[in-house]
């Protein structure tokens, strides 16, 4: 699988998720504008985050930062 830019993981979940809705007091409110958005832009840059991350785990730590990366993924779980 090709790698994937920020932008194309967006594209990827707008056109996965043309609608998200919450459960407000029972109720299903359906989610839009600017709040619809940030959700999506943020899932898209935590599914780039992962890629990235995994990439550099498989590789064999051949990255500037592996270290720090590493200590980081065993205190954040």
């Amino acid at each position: 699988m090709a790698d994937k830019t920020k932008a194309e993981f967006l594209q990827q979940l707008k056109d996965d998720n043309t609608k998200i809705f919450d459960n407000v007091n029972g109720v299903r409110v359906e989610i839009t504008g600017s709040e619809y958005d940030s959700r999506l832009d943020d899932k898209a840059e935590g599914m780039y985050n992962s890629q990235e991350r995994a990439k550099i785990v498989t590789n064999g730590g051949q990255h500037a930062d592996y270290e720090n990366m590493r200590t980081e993924a065993l205190v954040s779980n």
